[in-house]
């Protein structure tokens, strides 16, 4: 009972890591993918930086 304990908390922040960190990211990820893949030639898209290309 007493490892339960002490592997608890570490479970509970790989848990915390996994929802605001790593799941957030797969999603961004998964939408980029499908927004690059819906691109066609002659689409205009403007960059971060500001340029239409």
């Amino acid at each position: 009972m007493e490892i339960l304990s002490q592997i608890l908390p570490f479970v509970f922040l790989i848990a915390v890591m996994y929802f605001v960190i790593i799941r957030p990211q797969n999603q961004q990820a998964k939408k980029h993918k499908a927004m690059v893949e819906a691109l066609s030639k002659g689409d205009k898209i403007v960059t971060t930086g500001g340029l239409v290309v």
